[in-house]
């Protein structure tokens, strides 16, 4: 299971980790805490994708992970000394980082998909705001585009959850889409699990779409219970955009009913093919 509340001692594990060499043995006289809490703490930021465990004959020293998050992280806690890593990372930060990037979401929507109470939510938005971390424009919070660094870190996080999630039920499934806390699979069968539901030309085939593929495609939301018909034509269309059978597909949709233009500028924006969408809408 992927635990995204992070304590206090393994924050204080990071800040040390990063400006000198460490052991589990070493953290262990420095915090004053047992050896088997620290390495469950050490463990637990291993899995986050935050420390690396290295091996040197009898020790084990440890770095910040040596990944592109690893590299975000390191130039985060080098280049924003003064930022409140307990306030920014601690409690339950972590599952709410993520939903704060571009165009982001209202409290409630952000309650919703991380599972956290609406009183929780509210709280640490708040103080990210104070610390001027987070914006609220018209209701949706966002991260503060100013803060590069920032944004940069929570970006490569929100990758490795979710590589993370696929990857410990999925192990062959590949990421092809991805987005704050939803992504699409690709695999070479299908699969049965109510956690992910048919996306792209698996979810075509279940409409009696005349398509042939090769590989199953699946969606993963905390919302989304079934993908609809023109989201499916979207992404068929973005990963398959050389197939000029995709393009008939969506010219036989009304493409003279206002509601269904609008659907399909809404998906083609979700998934960065507007252009190649309007083409056709206009074509």
């Amino acid at each position: 299971m992927f635990k995204e509340r992070i304590n206090k001692t393994e924050l204080q594990i990071l800040k040390t980790v990063h400006v000198e060499a460490s052991t589990v043995t070493s953290l262990t006289k420095k915090f004053g805490r047992s050896k088997s809490y620290m390495s469950e703490c050490v463990s637990h930021l291993e899995q986050l994708g935050f420390i690396s465990i290295g091996r040197q004959g009898n020790t084990s020293p440890l770095y910040i992970a040596q990944s592109s998050m690893g590299n975000e992280l390191s130039k985060l806690l080098r280049e924003e000394p003064a930022l409140n890593l307990d306030k920014f990372l601690g409690g339950s930060g972590l599952k709410i980082l993520p939903l704060i990037l571009e165009p982001g979401y209202t409290a409630k929507e952000i309650s919703e998909r991380s599972g956290l109470s609406s009183r929780t939510v509210q709280t640490i938005l708040g103080g990210w705001r104070q610390m001027g971390l987070a914006v609220l424009e018209k209701s949706v919070y966002k991260l503060n585009p100013r803060h590069r660094i920032i944004l940069s870190f929570v970006e490569k996080y929100a990758e490795h959850r979710n590589l993370y999630h696929l990857k410990d039920r999925y192990p062959k499934g590949s990421i092809v889409w991805q987005h704050k806390d939803e992504y699409i699979f690709s695999t070479g069968n299908k699969i049965t699990d109510k956690e992910y539901v048919p996306a792209a030309n698996s979810r075509l085939a279940e409409l009696n779409y005349d398509i042939i593929y090769r590989n199953e495609y699946y969606h993963f939301s905390p919302t989304i219970t079934q993908i609809s018909e023109i989201e499916a034509l979207v992404q068929t269309m973005k990963f398959n955009m050389g197939n000029p059978r995709i393009k008939q597909f969506v010219n036989q949709k009304n493409l003279t009913k206002v509601a269904i233009k609008k659907e399909f500028i809404k998906y083609s924006d979700k998934y960065s093919i507007r252009k190649e969408i309007e083409a056709i809408l206009h074509g």
